[in-house]
C-alpha cells in the first residue's frame, strides 16, 4: 500500500475561490505582472522614494509594459532610483545613454 511504501502525496490545500471573488483587493497573477494594479502601486511606491519602484517603473516606461512607451520619462525614473544607489538602475541609464535613448548619445 502507499502508506507501506511512503508512495503518496499529501493532498494540496484547498483554494477558496468564492473568497478570491468576494475579495475586492484579489488581482490574479496575470493582472499583476502588467496590470494597472500592479502600476499604481509601483507608482505609490515611486512616489514614496523606492529606488526599485522608480527602476521598475523606468523600465516599464522604456517597453511600454502596461504604460504607453516613452523613453524620456523611462530615463527620468532610472535617473532618480540611480540617485538613491539603485546600481541596476545605474547600469540602464548608462545603457540608455550609450544607444541614445531618450536622451542624446554620449560616450562618456
Amino acid at each position: 500500500t502507499a502508506e507501506e511504501t511512503g508512495d503518496f502525496q499529501p493532498p494540496l490545500p484547498t483554494v477558496r475561490f468564492r473568497d478570491r471573488w468576494l475579495d475586492p483587493n484579489y488581482v490574479d497573477a496575470h493582472e499583476m505582472e502588467n496590470g494597472e494594479a500592479q502600476v499604481e502601486m509601483e507608482e505609490d511606491m515611486a512616489r514614496r522614494g523606492s529606488a526599485e519602484a522608480q527602476r521598475h517603473l523606468g523600465f516599464r516606461r522604456l517597453l511600454g509594459q502596461g504604460m504607453e512607451a516613452n523613453p524620456e520619462h523611462a530615463l527620468r525614473e532610472f535617473q532618480a532610483a540611480a540617485a538613491e544607489g539603485d546600481p541596476y538602475a545605474m547600469f540602464n541609464m548608462g545603457y540608455m545613454y550609450l544607444r541614445g535613448l531618450g536622451a542624446q548619445r554620449n560616450f562618456q
